[in-house]
Order: structure tokens, then C-alpha cells, then sequence
């Protein structure tokens, strides 16, 4: 009988530890697919797996999601497309990326700020006073 109780003890405690794993494991797993998905030739695909990225606060895509928002000029399209908002600019897009990463992406967003393109120094410039804001407060 004790034997019966020691054993229910250790098969809860090793569940509990399995369902802890897998739920700290998936945002890895996600953030793997969704690097792989962030160099499709497809830009809404790549756009959408940025987004993506974003919500994962994916430090590891900063550098790909500022090689993106260079490149942005003329694809408003398919970054309304990726994030499914009509009207939004791809600048503002990669700008919303980059702020819900947070901190890891502000040396990004002060190097972008200072790009040649104006849509990209708009936007970079605005996600960096929204994470100075949210530092401040």
C-alpha cells in the first residue's frame, strides 16, 4: 500500500516536471520556426514571421528585422498583409517589431535612427522614445 502512494507521488511529480518542460520549451520552438520563416523569399511570409518574432521578444531576429526594415520602402502592403491591419506603413511596422522586443533591440533602433531613409528614422526614432517612456516609468 505505501509502495502504491510513493509510486502516485512520483509519477505526479514527474508529470508536473514534463508539463513544465514542454511549456518552457515551446516559445524556443516557436522562436526557431519563425527564424527559419523570417528569410523566405516571400516577403508577406517573412514580414508575418517578424511579426511573430516580435510578440516573442526574439532578440535573436534584431539583426534580420533591421536588414528588413532598411528595405522596407514601397512594401506597406505586405506589412498590413503580415500583421493584418490595413493602413499600416512598413516603417511603422518594423518600428512596432522592434519596440515590443524591447531593450535587446535599442542599439538597432539608434542605428536605424540615424539611416538614410526618413521612413526608417521616423520610426525607429519613435519606437526609441516609446522604450525610453516605458523606462522611465
Amino acid at each position: 500500500m505505501a509502495l502504491t502512494r510513493h509510486w502516485r507521488i512520483a509519477v505526479a511529480i514527474g508529470t508536473a516536471a514534463a508539463i513544465l518542460a514542454i511549456a518552457l520549451s515551446t516559445d524556443w520552438i516557436l522562436e526557431a520556426w519563425y527564424l527559419r520563416k523570417l528569410e523566405s523569399p516571400d516577403l508577406v511570409t517573412s514580414y508575418a514571421a517578424a511579426w511573430k518574432l516580435g510578440g516573442l521578444r526574439s532578440a535573436r531576429a534584431v539583426p534580420r528585422i533591421v536588414e528588413l526594415f532598411r528595405a522596407c520602402e514601397g512594401h506597406d502592403d505586405a506589412a498590413a498583409a503580415a500583421a493584418g491591419e490595413m493602413g499600416l506603413t512598413a516603417g511603422c511596422f518594423f518600428g512596432l517589431i522592434l519596440w515590443k522586443i524591447g531593450p535587446p533591440a535599442v542599439p538597432a533602433l539608434r542605428e536605424v535612427a540615424r539611416d538614410a531613409n526618413p521612413d526608417c528614422r521616423i520610426w525607429a526614432t519613435w519606437a526609441l522614445r516609446l522604450l525610453e517612456a516605458e523606462a522611465r516609468s
